[in-house]
């Protein structure tokens, strides 16, 4: 969702509005190849000169956070939010805290959210871009992470929690986030899955360093999540950087799609209207699609999609390659629902009587 801040109870409200609007689309989008959300970070957090900085609680904010999350609820697996924590570039006037007092912020915060949230909000992001700025650890301390996990699931403890940064993929800051992750694993942070964003600014990206950063991170062995960002802010494309920018959207889905230890692919930003890079979006503002989209959808529902039919064999027996993830089988005008998961094996076998 696009970055919007509340001023006054009637911003508030409009606020709502949108959400709430946004997640009608979204659930009709749900049938184009969406399968969840993840709601911007600041659906919770504020500026406010009254209260700790940005990682102030406010009912309002929950208010906005509620709306939509309500809106989600159906979804499973559930939404995912954005940092938990915040990073050293929205601190604002968190910094004027004293120590004690900044660890007594983030305790409350960690412990407010997640339960509120609790049994709704699937997955976080514990503490954004820390290899970029680990503001909390150079002012609080190695073990500081640590304690936010822990924090984190007092309020809710089946929450995953999610590593996140960027420069991975591209293979810049792959060392330091793997060393990164290696001390956080020592240090007994129960970290649920590694997020690598792409922020995607150039014409195109290199696919051996992807494959390469891909295979570098699976080594951990836990889940891959990663976020999809294309060009610049300010960029007017043409038709034609249209259509390239859609056949890389297609090259980099397709190689995070193959990589067994990749998760989810999490797209920042579908809209026109509330997209931090309005250019990148499947849909314009008035919702007709872009070349982005429909690539999406092309590669979704005919390239990645499981659409077979035949006929059984004499002992009744039908046979098919599909793909992971949930399938609806009929015979006969009977039909049952099955989810294919990777743990399912190389062989499953349906029976409908």
């Amino acid at each position: 969702m696009n970055h919007l801040v509340a001023v006054g109870r009637q911003a508030i409200e409009q606020q709502i509005e949108l959400r709430i609007q946004m997640t009608f689309e979204i659930e009709r989008l749900r049938l184009e190849g969406l399968e969840t959300v993840l709601p911007d970070d600041r659906q919770q957090q504020r500026r406010d000169d009254d209260a700790p900085g940005v990682l102030a609680i406010h009912g309002a904010e929950f208010a906005v956070g509620g709306a939509l999350v309500e809106r989600c609820d159906h979804q499973r697996p559930g939404p995912q939010n954005h940092f938990l924590m915040v990073k050293a570039s929205h601190l604002g006037e968190i910094a004027r805290l004293g120590d004690d007092e900044l660890r007594e912020t983030l305790r409350k915060r960690a412990e407010t959210v997640t339960s509120h949230y609790r049994g709704r909000f699937a997955e976080y992001d514990l503490n954004n871009e820390m290899i970029h700025g680990n503001y909390y650890e150079k002012r609080l301390g190695p073990q500081i992470t640590s304690l936010m996990a822990q924090w984190a699931h007092n309020g809710d403890p089946d929450v995953q929690l999610y590593l996140n940064d960027y420069d991975i993929l591209t293979g810049r800051m792959l060392p330091e986030y793997m060393s990164q992750i290696r001390t956080l694993l020592k240090q007994g942070v129960p970290v649920a899955g590694i997020g690598a964003q792409g922020h995607l600014h150039a014409e195109t990206f290199d696919r051996v360093m992807l494959r390469k950063a891909l295979d570098s991170l699976a080594t951990f062995k836990l889940p891959g999540q990663r976020s999809k960002y294309y060009e610049k802010p300010t960029l007017k494309m043409t038709p034609q950087e249209e259509e390239s920018a859609a056949r890389e959207l297609v090259d980099y889905y397709k190689i995070c799609f193959a990589h067994p230890s990749v998760e989810g692919i999490l797209m920042w930003g579908f809209w026109e209207g509330a997209n931090w890079i309005p250019q990148s979006s499947m849909y314009r503002r008035d919702w007709t699609i872009t070349p982005l989209g429909q690539a999406y959808k092309n590669l979704v529902f005919k390239e990645l999609w499981t659409n077979i039919s035949g006929t059984a064999d004499s002992k009744g027996v039908f046979t098919a390659k599909v793909f992971y993830g949930r399938h609806r089988i009929t015979i006969d005008g009977i039909s049952k629902e099955v989810n294919i998961k990777k743990s399912s094996g190389n062989l499953v076998t349906v029976e409908i009587k």
